[in-house]
């Protein structure tokens, strides 16, 4: 992340509107990640159909699909994404560059392959009474789309980030004028033609790493040696996607909140899009929070960590240990704010904002879907600074911790009453950041021990 700090504090230096604004913008485009991509891809797509559609139920549909898609990809596509582009990170730091297309190839045939078999497992159960084809295609799609968040989160991280924007613009572009001729062979054009957009997607993303990358090497599982990756990133991974879907599945899965859309793919009309509303309120909070973590944390970390590799005295040290936990703490606080602020104004303009958008859904549910936003930042802007540190084991315990809590609290309230939708979301986000908040307070208090005693761990 080094060189997108270095980017952010060259940007702001200039100290003007225009550069604050270009690096607020910088920082919501790298910040914000697969959710947003994920959120805004279901909510554009839902929007650009909605002309073509032979009928609502035809729209509702489609939106369900590829809600579907992008949340069981998501979850895929976790498995290997911290654990490869860690992999990669440490390969370019060795400058073995020449390893890096060779295992992007090896990871995207296996994200891509475990992508295709969960599909076609799930198609069995959702696409029960649905063509064989069209089964086909929801397993080859969620391959496909896999395949692209592990794609676009190593271009991301490389600072390809104008390419990443730039290619998911044509591919949408490309699904949006596909989009009404497929609606004219119904449910099965569609997808048919938002596959084939992903598909230009994923070809122009590794296309971008073969040109940043060449190799001669086409193939390795270098990645996968002992020794050569951290394996407790899989989990990590896998437990940080699950955990934000899960109480998604359990209102889809109820029969009370959830109903049969077409085949077996459910929907919660009454729970998905306040989530959606609660997610996109997110950005501003991301946003800050990127800012103050890469253009001011990162200096007070780079500047302790050189004084410990270097000649810095005891006193230097202790002061700078001061520096960085008032930095990690400020980041964190401010970053909370700034949602805070931006929660308050949304709930304020909030029935004029529905009516205008014309939405029709539970203001009580949304508030509370909006607190808990603000808690899921409070997690993630955590998880963010003990990712910095290298707290492997740590992250491992919140995201379990997460998706276990989540999925039992949400079960819980939806037995209970309609009054409680929401709150198992809110409170196991509140264990989750208390025990966060625990790892990383006892990280900076003991810094020096983990520093100069267990630097491995």
């Amino acid at each position: 992340m080094a060189g997108i700090s270095f980017e952010l504090q060259k940007i702001l230096s200039k100290k003007d509107l225009f550069s604050l604004l270009w690096a607020t913008g910088y920082a919501i485009a790298l910040s914000s990640g697969n959710w947003l991509l994920a959120t805004g891809a279901i909510l554009f797509l839902g929007f650009l159909v909605r002309p073509f559609a032979i009928s609502p139920l035809l729209f509702s549909e489609y939106k369900v699909y590829i809600t579907y898609v992008i949340a069981l990809s998501l979850i895929v596509s976790g498995a290997l994404q911290l654990l490869f582009t860690r992999y990669v990170a440490d390969r370019i730091f060795e400058l073995a560059l020449e390893r890096v297309f060779p295992n992007y190839c090896g990871a995207l045939l296996l994200t891509m392959s475990m992508g295709f078999a969960l599909g076609l497992g799930l198609s069995f159960v959702l696409c029960r009474g649905l063509p064989l084809f069209f089964g086909l295609l929801f397993a080859s799609t969620l391959g496909v789309v896999s395949g692209i968040w592990l794609t676009s989160s190593l271009l991301a991280g490389l600072k390809n980030y104008r390419y990443v924007v730039l290619a998911f613009f044509l591919s949408y572009a490309l699904i949006a004028f596909g989009t009404p001729l497929g609606f004219k062979l119904g449910r099965l054009g569609g997808a048919f033609v938002f596959y084939v957009g992903q598909f230009v997607l994923l070809c122009l993303l590794a296309a971008k790493v073969w040109q940043s990358y060449p190799s001669s090497t086409l193939l390795e599982w270098d990645f996968l040696r002992k020794g050569r990756s951290y394996p407790v990133l899989i989990f990590v991974g896998l437990g940080l996607n699950f955990s934000l879907w899960v109480d998604k599945f359990l209102f889809w899965m109820d029969p009370i909140t959830g109903e049969n859309v077409f085949g077996h793919f459910r929907a919660s009309h009454l729970y998905d899009v306040p989530v959606f509303l609660s997610y996109l309120s997110l950005i501003p909070g991301f946003a800050v929070f990127f800012l103050k973590l890469e253009a001011d944390f990162s200096r007070s970390y780079e500047v302790y960590y050189r004084a410990a590799r270097g000649s810095g005295t005891l006193k230097d040290l202790f002061r700078l240990q001061k520096s960085l936990s008032e930095s990690a703490w400020a980041t964190f606080l401010d970053s909370l704010m700034a949602q805070g602020v931006f929660i308050a104004l949304f709930i304020a303009a909030e029935s004029t904002l529905l009516h205008l958008l014309n939405l029709k859904l539970s203001i009580s549910l949304l508030n509370v879907l909006l607190f808990g936003a603000l808690l899921q930042l409070a997690f993630f802007s955590l998880y963010g600074l003990l990712s910095y540190f290298d707290r492997r084991r740590e992250l491992l315990q919140v995201t379990l911790l997460f998706a276990f809590s989540n999925g039992l609290f949400t079960w819980v309230t939806l037995q209970l009453s309609p009054k409680l939708y929401g709150y198992g979301y809110v409170v196991s986000l509140g264990i989750t950041v208390t025990l966060a908040l625990y790892f990383l307070q006892r990280f900076l208090r003991e810094i020096h021990y983990w520093t100069f005693m267990r630097p491995g761990e």
